[in-house]
């Protein structure tokens, strides 16, 4: 979809549901899946990332974040620098989303990753449980579907009657989010 495209749906959301606080730009993945079938390398993900978010906040305004993209840590610095040179100051942005983090296992690199981009108000897209619990100091905040994971292999909590298992269910998410708030 274009970038206006986008924008208008973005605003539709924003308008039919209300207290929309942020939107993420249209970003680049560098996931290497995402890479090969692209057939582009990271620095053209990155720049394509920018280039997109530039376009959506002069369409939409401060409703879109910027996001870094990378893979490596140096990766996420350099996508830093992008947005400097064109003129987006991270640091005084209210969340600066951390993109290509959600596929990965390798608690150490996103460990890596979220602590070189200090002092920015980072969200951390699709987190997973250990690493968020090690990082929500640092985190502004974060999302996951690493809640759901463990119910889709379970049977129903108790009580829940309607469905199969609790990947969807709101009072298994309650749980794991009060879990995560307390740890």
């Amino acid at each position: 979809m274009s970038a206006t495209e986008y924008a208008r749906t973005v605003q539709m959301y924003a308008d039919e549901t209300g207290q929309m606080d942020w939107a993420a730009p249209q970003d680049w993945m560098c996931e290497s899946t995402a890479l090969k079938q692209t057939g582009l390398t990271v620095k053209e993900h990155q720049r394509l990332t920018v280039e997109n978010f530039l376009e959506l906040r002069d369409l939409l305004g401060m409703i879109v974040i910027p996001v870094l993209q990378g893979w490596e840590r140096d990766e996420y610095l350099e996508c830093v620098d992008l947005y400097d040179k064109s003129g987006v100051d991270l640091v005084s942005e209210p969340v600066v989303g951390v993109g290509s983090i959600c596929r990965r296992n390798a608690k150490t690199a996103i460990n890596e990753v979220i602590r070189s981009l200090q002092p920015l108000k980072l969200h951390g897209f699709g987190v997973k449980g250990d690493c968020y619990l090690e990082n929500k100091h640092v985190l502004a905040s974060a999302d996951s579907m690493a809640w759901s994971r463990g119910a889709r292999y379970q049977p129903p909590l108790e009580g829940c009657t309607t469905h199969q298992n609790c990947a969807n269910c709101r009072i298994y998410a309650l749980r794991w989010r009060e879990k995560m708030l307390v740890s």
